[in-house]
């Protein structure tokens, strides 16, 4: 699969563009300010159905104007398919091969992809719901079992904090109950999700040993209903749900200890950019499709050593973005250069 072509009308600084892409790599070079970035937005809105800068699409309208809308062509298994994405504040319309469909969920992995950016480092340094939003978009993105059991255990437990919080256990069970039933399969994809990913990462030809650890607030398969029965008293205190899935942790570690605490800004930006390549690998197993690949100011912190293994690295992918602010891979074979300047694209 791979990304033919895109047009952007009103969408960030571009107001009406259309840009074709090499089936392999693809460097977007630019100063900042340019719209590097808003490429990879627009790409990575069409795979996932949200903006990874904000989670309010209106932001995403060129400023003066009412609508934004993407138009993606798209190469999968030698058929051409048409992905569109029309938005305004008071209306959001997908359109996937003439069906039209009022959210983006059915279209979940219709474009399986992976991005890098600097902001990753929030993987690590940010709080442990990041690490959870990490576990939930990559499994949701193969899996829409795990999304639909996401979604159910969190409307039930959200419904269970609300009777904590007026102290009103009589009919607390129902939800629990709903909680449990969902319980189970998000932990056990969770848990196989990171021992994949442990494993692939054991596979590379790494500088760190980098370690991820599955930490679940309750640590056991079963079990779960009769737990959450049984502290009732100590959540009504809190009022408030202090167990399940939307308290597990994911632990990242580079040579044994906590990378958040003892590693170094190189060693931590290379431990990010391997766990993507290991998330890209095992979308792949998962799809049976090759995912696009987008990277976000290419090299950024790494040492020579890091960034001569990161472009070794490039060689796994099949289509991949890169932006860039000056020419990078100016002799590989496989790479287009595309200029932006001004909110307008050129090639040399």
């Amino acid at each position: 699969m791979y990304l033919k072509s895109l047009f952007l009308r009103n969408f960030r600084s571009y107001s009406e563009t259309l840009i074709h892409f090499s089936p392999k790599i693809n460097v977007i070079i630019g100063k900042n300010g340019q719209g590097k970035t808003n490429l990879l937005e627009a790409i990575h809105l069409l795979s996932w159905g949200r903006s990874f800068r904000t989670p309010r699409l209106q932001e995403l309208i060129q400023k003066g104007k009412t609508f934004f809308y993407l138009e993606a062509i798209i190469e999968k298994n030698g058929i051409t398919e048409t992905l569109k994405f029309y938005y305004t504040p008071e209306e959001k319309k997908i359109e996937h091969n003439a069906t039209v469909y009022p959210s983006f969920t059915p279209l979940l992995g219709s474009i399986p992809s992976v991005l890098h950016t600097p902001h990753d480092g929030h993987l690590i340094m940010g709080s442990p719901e990041i690490r959870r939003k990490f576990f939930n978009l990559h499994l949701s993105q193969y899996d829409p079992l795990y999304l639909d059991h996401w979604n159910r255990f969190y409307k039930a437990m959200k419904q269970r904090n609300i009777l904590l919080k007026n102290n009103d256990i009589t009919t607390i069970g129902c939800w629990e109950e709903g909680m449990a039933a969902s319980f189970s399969y998000l932990f056990l994809k969770r848990k196989e999700m990171t021992l994949q990913l442990q494993e692939l990462l054991a596979s590379m030809s790494l500088p760190d040993r980098l370690t991820l650890t599955f930490s679940p607030s309750f640590p056991q398969k079963e079990g779960y209903l009769s737990h959450l029965q049984k502290t009732r008293a100590k959540d009504l205190l809190y009022a408030s749900t202090l167990t399940g899935p939307h308290r597990d942790e994911l632990s990242i570690s580079i040579n044994d200890l906590s990378a958040k605490s003892y590693g170094s800004e190189g060693q931590k930006d290379f431990a990010l950019f391997a766990i993507k390549v290991g998330e890209w690998q095992r979308l792949l197993q998962k799809t049976n499709t090759f995912p696009l690949m987008g990277i976000d100011d290419f090299g950024v912190h790494l040492d020579t050593i890091r960034l001569k293994l990161l472009q070794q690295e490039l060689q796994r992918f099949s289509q991949v973005f890169i932006t860039a602010p000056f020419p990078i891979l100016e002799h590989h074979p496989d790479a287009l250069h595309i200029t932006l300047e001004e909110g307008e694209v050129s090639r040399p």
